[in-house]
């Protein structure tokens, strides 16, 4: 069902976008990446993986006793992610450009290419990384599926990082007076869709940490590098005049 939501929210940003020839094949490149390495690149753990028991360090053993919740509420905890994650982060990507006077698809590619970024990024670490969640590795949940042994690191959280510090960015060019409750409220959104992770025993400290980190240097350096490509010039045979935007 998540993976049912996604691609129609993908599909339906890109067909009312209206994109250039340029825009669409790029993002169409990054966004078809992402559905193939989400959906359909899953491979299966050789033998000697699946029965070599991971020693797990003190720390994620530590905060798992304090963070988890009881295996009866496991479900729901699990719930709550996929709603911050579904229903508020990827929903606020055709959202939150409408909310800034820069170009609206402009924003809406580069947000759909964080998106793609991050989730290509999170799909190759977990498959070479290859960590058992802690839910089947303590055996809270002893049925094992194809999502087994993709704990490190989080997408949930990558992607609620990404997104939310480049929904911060957005509106705090936007709305500079709020930009505190802005960040607070964004960066909020993706901590508390990290905690649900590993309350819910998907993830360990350290993956929602690592998820934490990339998702948020890949929501910031792709609108450093888009903010660096908006400037123009023009030039005559005897000067050459340069014209870059200033962020408010």
């Amino acid at each position: 069902m998540k993976n049912l939501i996604l691609l129609i929210f993908i599909s339906f940003s890109i067909i009312f976008s209206k994109p250039t020839s340029s825009e669409y094949l790029k993002t169409c490149f990054g966004l078809g990446s992402l559905l193939y390495s989400q959906f359909i690149y899953s491979p299966t753990p050789n033998q000697s993986s699946a029965n070599n028991v991971e020693n797990i360090n003190f720390f994620d053993i530590r905060v798992r006793k304090v963070t988890k919740w009881s295996n009866a509420k496991l479900e729901h905890a699990s719930s709550m992610s996929d709603w911050l994650l579904y229903g508020v982060t990827l929903s606020s990507i055709p959202i939150i450009p409408l909310l800034s006077n820069e170009d609206y698809y402009d924003n809406l590619f580069l947000q759909l290419d964080i998106l793609s970024l991050n989730g290509v990024i999170t799909n190759f670490v977990k498959v070479v990384s290859n960590r058992e969640r802690p839910k089947y590795r303590f055996n809270s949940k002893k049925n094992k599926s194809n999502e087994t042994y993709k704990s490190f690191f989080s997408g949930h959280t990558s992607t609620a990082f990404s997104i939310g510090v480049s929904n911060a960015i957005i509106l705090s060019e936007q709305y500079p007076e709020h930009s505190s409750k802005i960040w607070l409220t964004s960066i909020g959104i993706a901590t508390a869709t990290g905690y649900y992770r590993i309350a819910s025993d998907e993830h360990y400290a350290s993956d929602v940490i690592a998820g934490s980190i990339v998702g948020s240097l890949v929501g910031y350096f792709l609108h450093k590098r888009n903010n660096s490509k908006k400037f123009k010039y023009s030039s005559s045979l005897n000067t050459l005049h340069f014209t870059i935007p200033i962020g408010k």
